[in-house]
């Protein structure tokens, strides 16, 4: 997923790619977002599909298995994958992963100090 958010970088800006975790009840949600050159709406669930590309060889070298690869480990550790993007303004890719008893106890303990 970094690896992409870096690829798929607009050729004539900074890239810049934020990554980023959050607890909620049970799980971690740890998302990757960049300003990249985004993925229009109509194709953002194609992008999870084997073997798929949105672009030709000559435009971005891969063989349109890394996302597909991803979510398939995801929803092996009983986790959800999603992404939101924007043609032209980026991408956020999202996914969660229950936690284990012990981390969701640790995630939730306050430092008295």
């Amino acid at each position: 997923m970094i690896a992409n958010a870096i690829k798929f970088r607009k050729k004539d800006a900074l890239s810049i790619v934020s990554i980023s975790v959050e607890i909620k009840k049970d799980f971690a949600i740890f998302s990757i977002q960049d300003n990249g050159i985004g993925i229009a709406k109509s194709d953002c669930g194609k992008v999870f599909q084997l073997f798929t590309k949105l672009h030709t060889r000559e435009e971005y070298r891969g063989s349109g298995i890394g996302l597909a690869l991803c979510k398939r480990i995801v929803e092996q550790h009983k986790g959800h994958i999603d992404i939101t993007s924007t043609l032209g303004v980026g991408t956020c890719i999202s996914f969660s992963l229950p936690l284990h008893k012990k981390a969701a106890f640790l995630a939730s303990y306050k430092n008295p100090v």
